[in-house]
């Protein structure tokens, strides 16, 4: 899970959920698996996890400035609405 604070205190949380199929129906090479494709999966694995991440924040900040955008809006039109 991460979290995205702003300077003016909001926050805005998001998760990453990535989903590996376990079994393409390959049966031989579940039983002996080279090493070397092993490897290789894991590190495709990590780079689709870290990137599918690195959305969610960028997600998540962005949601986080438009809080503070409608934050902002909403104390101005309560400041003009205390002046009159």
């Amino acid at each position: 899970m991460y979290t995205a604070t702003d300077l003016a205190g909001n926050q805005a949380t998001a998760e990453a959920q990535i989903v590996v199929p376990h079994d393409m129906g390959n049966h031989a090479a579940v039983a002996n698996p080279d090493p070397k494709d092993v490897h290789k999966q894991m590190v495709k694995a990590q780079k689709l996890a870290k990137k599918a991440a690195k959305k969610q924040l960028k997600l998540a900040k962005k949601a986080a400035k438009l809080g503070k955008k409608d934050y902002k809006k909403a104390l101005k039109a309560a400041k003009k609405a205390q002046s009159r």
